[in-house]
């Protein structure tokens, strides 16, 4: 869908081509990671040039084109189902790895077929602090042996909370995964609301996440000057949302309404409803922490 790189110029970062998502540390060293995808493999070395490994949560939200989200996780290096996200998996065409919750909204049947194709199963109790989202999401980062609160403080970007607001950014050079939430949203708002900001704290922490339902993706950037290189077809919307703060150094290009270094205010609008003017575009920014949402057939590198 997108490539995620610094924005220095250094030459080092990819043009973007078919890749699903690429992150980069940030620091301009020309050594970006590489590209997500099959065979990336579970806790496979992160250094610099490493393929990220891709991690696939389905939730118990909309999933509105099945062969759409089938396409977008594909390759992954495990796949977990948050309690009724099993339903959705399986009407996508996959088997899940695993199966993370509390089963009060899982088909019983579709339990039952877990179970007979040795999905590995995690039942938790009802009585808990997380969603099951959530447990599936520290579940499957654990499986694939990436470990928790490596952290190191690093100085905020322009426009970033303060360290107090949130938890310090991990080593951008420790082991950090590709995510994706398929089925976040729909349903209850409340549990999309809570989604949105499991993907904030686990960019924050330096995860490439997007999530999506096969007909809207979304990714959220910020914590450091990074850009995202995206495709669509002319006439496609896409919207910016800043969160929590400006946005700072603004650029766009490739869009109908371009932008260079200009201010996204925090709780305003101006940023929905921009639209591809090229096949490719780019957005950039220098400082806060900005929600990136494209409302049509996603993700536009496997159309």
């Amino acid at each position: 869908m997108c490539s995620v790189f610094c924005g220095k110029g250094c030459g080092g970062c990819p043009a973007g081509g078919g890749a699903p998502s690429v992150a980069c540390p940030g620091n301009g060293c020309g050594q970006c990671r590489g590209a997500a995808g099959a065979g990336a493999g579970a806790g496979a070395g992160l250094g610099p040039g490493a393929a990220l490994p891709k991690l696939v949560i389905f939730a118990g939200g909309d999933i509105r084109d099945e062969a759409a989200v089938a396409r977008w996780t594909g390759g992954a290096d495990l796949v977990v189902a948050a309690d009724s996200g099993l339903g959705r998996a399986f009407a996508c065409g996959l088997t899940p790895d695993a199966l993370v919750g509390d089963l009060d909204s899982a088909a019983p049947a579709d339990v039952e077929a877990a179970r007979r194709a040795g999905v590995a199963m995690l039942t938790v109790n009802p009585v808990k602090d997380e969603t099951d989202l959530e447990l599936a999401v520290e579940y499957g980062l654990a499986r694939l042996g990436i470990p928790a609160g490596v952290q190191l403080d690093l100085p905020a970007a322009p426009g970033d909370p303060s360290p107090s607001a949130l938890p310090s950014l991990p080593d951008p050079s420790g082991p950090i995964a590709h995510i994706i939430l398929a089925g976040i949203t729909g349903g209850r708002l409340d549990h999309t609301l809570a989604a949105f900001g499991l993907m904030a704290r686990l960019s924050r922490q330096g995860h490439c996440v997007e999530a999506g339902d096969g007909v809207a993706w979304a990714t959220i950037l910020g914590g450091r000057r990074l850009a995202i290189q995206l495709r669509g077809h002319p006439g496609e919307y896409l919207s910016l949302i800043p969160l929590l703060s400006d946005v700072t150094g603004v650029t766009l290009s490739g869009f109908k309404y371009p932008l260079t270094k200009a201010t996204l205010p925090w709780g305003k609008s101006v940023g929905v409803s921009n639209e591809f003017a090229t096949p490719q575009a780019l957005v950039q920014i220098d400082g806060g922490w900005l929600l990136v949402v494209k409302p049509g057939s996603v993700p536009p590198a496997h159309e």
